[in-house]
């Protein structure tokens, strides 16, 4: 076993005027259903593909505006899960937070740090 020290980053979540139905995404017929596994060494180099992101755009007009605020600004955005929230990831609270500020006033989201390890892990082990 290897221990493996990850990152606890900051979040700019993007939370579009829409909800994205889980079913419709996995029942469309356009969801690429043949992607390889990958190991969590691609993930750490940056394999993190989501099947699901090309139907959820072609599908819901508001997360692909939302992802295009972000390319626009030349930084990567992310689908979380089917969605409908997006996010780009910043090393430090101060990044983030000036790209929040940018945000038109007709886009909702929140600045959030990425943790390893849960504080509710540490109140627990104290009692």
């Amino acid at each position: 076993m290897t221990s493996l020290i990850l990152p606890e980053p900051w979040y700019l979540v993007i939370i579009p005027s829409c909800q994205v139905s889980t079913a419709k995404i996995f029942a469309d017929p356009q969801l690429t259903r043949n992607s390889l596994p990958i190991t969590i060494d691609d993930f750490l180099a940056g394999d993190q593909v989501n099947d699901c992101l090309a139907v959820v755009r072609n599908r819901y007009p508001c997360v692909d505006q939302a992802l295009k605020w972000f390319e626009d600004r030349a930084i990567i955005g992310r689908l979380t899960g089917t969605g409908a929230c997006v996010f780009a990831t910043f090393a430090t609270e101060h990044e983030a937070t000036r790209m929040y500020t940018e945000l038109s006033t007709d886009m909702h989201g929140f600045v959030a740090r990425g943790l390893n390890r849960s504080p509710l892990i540490e109140i627990l082990s104290s009692k």
